[in-house]
């Protein structure tokens, strides 16, 4: 959450938040004993990731990493 307060650009920002959702996937899967542990922690990871993808492909389509420099 601290690295999201001075993020000036799109590209810092999905970094701090990729960064925060990192150790969520962890805990998801932390659980060895569990065999349901790892299947939840990789479907959690994928299921993260699609998010991320459509936030970076729509950085590319606006051809600015800037938040000032999008117009919604």
């Amino acid at each position: 959450m601290l690295l999201m307060i001075p993020a000036h650009d799109l590209i810092a920002m999905y970094l701090a938040i990729e960064l925060q959702s990192l150790r969520f996937y962890v805990i998801a899967e932390s659980k060895r004993k569990s065999e349901f542990s790892m299947e939840a922690g990789s479907k959690y990871l994928i299921l993260g990731a699609f998010p991320f993808v459509i936030l970076l492909f729509g950085c590319d389509r606006t051809t600015t990493d800037q938040f000032f420099g999008t117009y919604l």
